[in-house]
Protein backbone atom coordinates (compact mmCIF):
# COMPACT_ATOMS: atom_id res chain seq x y z
CA UNK A 1 0.00 0.00 0.00
CA UNK A 2 1.56 3.23 -1.20
CA UNK A 3 1.82 6.36 1.11
CA UNK A 4 0.93 9.75 -0.52
CA UNK A 5 3.93 12.00 -0.99
CA UNK A 6 4.93 15.22 0.34
CA UNK A 7 6.59 17.82 -2.66
CA UNK A 8 7.45 21.17 -2.02
CA UNK A 9 8.22 24.14 -4.52
CA UNK A 10 10.49 27.36 -3.77
CA UNK A 11 10.55 30.11 -6.61
CA UNK A 12 14.11 31.42 -6.45
CA UNK A 13 13.36 33.66 -9.08
CA UNK A 14 11.65 34.39 -12.86
CA UNK A 15 14.10 31.74 -14.35
CA UNK A 16 14.86 29.11 -11.46
CA UNK A 17 13.10 26.74 -8.69
CA UNK A 18 13.63 24.22 -6.03
CA UNK A 19 11.67 21.28 -6.01
CA UNK A 20 11.70 18.94 -2.96
CA UNK A 21 9.60 15.51 -2.40
CA UNK A 22 9.61 12.77 -0.21
CA UNK A 23 7.35 9.55 -0.17
CA UNK A 24 7.53 5.95 1.46
CA UNK A 25 6.35 3.16 -0.32
CA UNK A 26 5.27 0.45 2.06
CA UNK A 27 4.36 -3.09 0.16
CA UNK A 28 2.20 -6.02 0.13
CA UNK A 29 3.02 -9.97 -0.32
CA UNK A 30 1.86 -10.88 -3.61
CA UNK A 31 0.47 -13.96 -4.74
CA UNK A 32 3.57 -16.13 -4.49
CA UNK A 33 4.67 -14.74 -1.16
CA UNK A 34 7.40 -12.61 -2.28
CA UNK A 35 7.40 -9.07 -0.79
CA UNK A 36 9.95 -6.17 -2.22
CA UNK A 37 11.21 -4.63 0.85
CA UNK A 38 9.42 -0.74 2.33
CA UNK A 39 11.15 1.86 0.73
CA UNK A 40 12.01 6.09 1.44
CA UNK A 41 12.40 8.17 -1.37
CA UNK A 42 13.54 11.80 -1.09
CA UNK A 43 14.30 14.34 -3.95
CA UNK A 44 15.73 17.53 -4.21
CA UNK A 45 15.59 19.31 -7.78
CA UNK A 46 17.18 22.72 -9.13
CA UNK A 47 15.27 23.89 -12.01
CA UNK A 48 16.72 26.59 -14.23
CA UNK A 49 15.61 28.36 -17.02
CA UNK A 50 18.63 27.97 -19.89
CA UNK A 51 16.58 29.62 -22.97
CA UNK A 52 13.64 30.13 -24.42
CA UNK A 53 12.68 26.22 -24.93
CA UNK A 54 15.30 24.74 -22.80
CA UNK A 55 15.63 24.00 -19.19
CA UNK A 56 18.83 22.75 -17.33
CA UNK A 57 17.85 20.73 -13.90
CA UNK A 58 20.29 18.82 -11.44
CA UNK A 59 18.51 16.28 -9.60
CA UNK A 60 19.78 14.18 -6.50
CA UNK A 61 17.61 10.92 -5.91
CA UNK A 62 17.81 8.78 -2.60
CA UNK A 63 16.58 5.33 -2.05
CA UNK A 64 16.57 3.83 1.28
CA UNK A 65 14.44 0.19 0.91
CA UNK A 66 14.36 -2.53 3.17
CA UNK A 67 15.26 -6.49 2.44
CA UNK A 68 12.63 -8.10 0.14
CA UNK A 69 10.95 -11.45 1.96
CA UNK A 70 11.76 -14.00 -0.07
CA UNK A 71 7.90 -16.23 0.70
CA UNK A 72 5.47 -15.42 3.80
CA UNK A 73 7.38 -17.65 6.07
CA UNK A 74 9.71 -14.97 6.53
CA UNK A 75 13.08 -15.72 5.04
CA UNK A 76 14.92 -12.39 3.48
CA UNK A 77 16.62 -12.29 0.38
CA UNK A 78 20.28 -11.36 1.36
CA UNK A 79 20.72 -9.63 -1.95
CA UNK A 80 18.14 -6.65 -1.50
CA UNK A 81 17.70 -3.65 0.18
CA UNK A 82 19.88 -1.07 1.35
CA UNK A 83 20.66 2.53 0.34
CA UNK A 84 21.21 4.59 -2.80
CA UNK A 85 21.88 7.98 -3.66
CA UNK A 86 21.81 9.12 -7.62
CA UNK A 87 23.07 12.84 -9.10
CA UNK A 88 20.45 13.19 -12.22
CA UNK A 89 21.90 15.75 -14.65
CA UNK A 90 18.27 16.47 -16.64
CA UNK A 91 17.69 18.79 -19.85
CA UNK A 92 14.15 19.33 -20.74
CA UNK A 93 12.87 20.84 -24.31
CA UNK A 94 9.53 22.40 -25.06
CA UNK A 95 8.84 21.51 -28.55
CA UNK A 96 5.78 22.49 -28.64
CA UNK A 97 2.41 21.98 -28.86
CA UNK A 98 2.39 20.87 -25.22
CA UNK A 99 4.94 18.39 -26.48
CA UNK A 100 8.28 18.11 -23.96
CA UNK A 101 11.36 15.76 -24.64
CA UNK A 102 13.10 15.07 -21.43
CA UNK A 103 16.48 13.34 -21.76
CA UNK A 104 18.54 12.55 -18.50
CA UNK A 105 21.26 10.31 -17.12
CA UNK A 106 21.28 8.79 -13.50
CA UNK A 107 24.70 8.35 -11.53
CA UNK A 108 25.19 6.21 -8.68
CA UNK A 109 27.34 8.23 -6.70
CA UNK A 110 26.89 6.83 -3.64
CA UNK A 111 26.06 3.13 -2.53
CA UNK A 112 25.20 1.18 0.74
CA UNK A 113 23.45 -1.78 -0.52
CA UNK A 114 22.97 -5.61 0.92
CA UNK A 115 25.02 -8.63 -0.62
CA UNK A 116 25.85 -8.62 -4.32
CA UNK A 117 23.84 -5.81 -6.39
CA UNK A 118 24.67 -4.01 -9.19
CA UNK A 119 23.87 0.17 -9.78
CA UNK A 120 25.04 1.76 -13.17
CA UNK A 121 24.35 4.87 -14.83
CA UNK A 122 20.97 5.18 -16.66
CA UNK A 123 20.25 7.16 -19.90
CA UNK A 124 16.49 8.02 -19.85
CA UNK A 125 15.04 9.77 -23.22
CA UNK A 126 11.10 10.32 -22.94
CA UNK A 127 8.05 13.03 -23.91
CA UNK A 128 6.01 14.64 -21.95
CA UNK A 129 2.56 15.91 -22.86
CA UNK A 130 0.85 18.72 -21.01
CA UNK A 131 -2.76 18.34 -21.03
CA UNK A 132 -4.78 21.52 -21.03
CA UNK A 133 -2.24 23.72 -22.19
Amino acid sequence: MPAAPSAYLYLLDVKSVLFSSVAYRRTGTNSHGYRYGSALMANLTYERKIAGRLDGVVELNFRGAAKDVVDSSGPLDPDTGGSLLDATPRLLVDLGGGVVLRTAVQIPTFRSLNGFQKERAVVNIGFTYLIGR
